[in-house]
């Protein structure tokens, strides 16, 4: 089976507020600082904007992981 590279999504950050494009596949979400991921979630496939916890501050690594 041959595969296709994955295409780049286009997500914006605004503040604590992600925005994605409309037709996005479901990704796992990790916020880590350094190796360790200091926050988690799902952002289920079409959903156009998602928040960021306010208690993270400083510099992180924001990392998209599709079909987990």
């Amino acid at each position: 089976h041959g595969k296709t590279p994955m295409r780049m999504p286009r997500i914006y950050q605004d503040g604590y507020t992600l925005t994605l494009s409309s037709s996005h596949p479901e990704y796992l979400i990790n916020i880590m600082e350094g190796d360790e991921i200091v926050f988690s979630s799902v952002i289920p496939e079409g959903v156009a904007t998602f928040e960021l916890p306010a208690y993270l501050s400083g510099e992180y690594t924001i990392q998209f992981v599709s079909n987990f």
